[in-house]
């Protein structure tokens, strides 16, 4: 497999019934996230991403102009990020673009 298959397949497994779902509700909905325990890789995972996520979100929120107060965003975004799942860990984005676009396994 590409590495990018690999990284599309990796990508298309986070999402889980309880991420769909929620991302289907309605506005103003009772959104219903799954309630499990959150161990090893998928904790560590979900801080990190919480953690780049809470650096670029006040500047996307800028830029697009959303009228949403950011802390309701960032609890949506986290909320989101709750719901998926993580069974493995990502290789470095700079090894994806490498692999990706100029053929070489870095």
């Amino acid at each position: 497999m590409s590495p990018f298959g690999a990284i599309y397949t990796l990508l298309e497994s986070w999402p889980t019934e309880s991420t769909r779902a929620y991302l289907a509700a309605e506005d103003g909905a009772d959104r219903q996230l799954r309630q499990s325990h959150i161990l090893g890789t998928e904790q560590q995972m979900l801080k990190t991403m919480s953690t780049i996520f809470a650096r670029v979100v006040p500047s996307i929120v800028r830029e697009m102009q959303i009228r949403v107060p950011r802390s309701t965003v960032e609890k949506h975004l986290y909320e989101v990020l709750a719901s998926m799942h993580f069974p493995t860990p990502i290789p470095a984005i700079k090894v994806i673009l490498r692999s990706c676009f100029w053929g070489c396994e870095c």
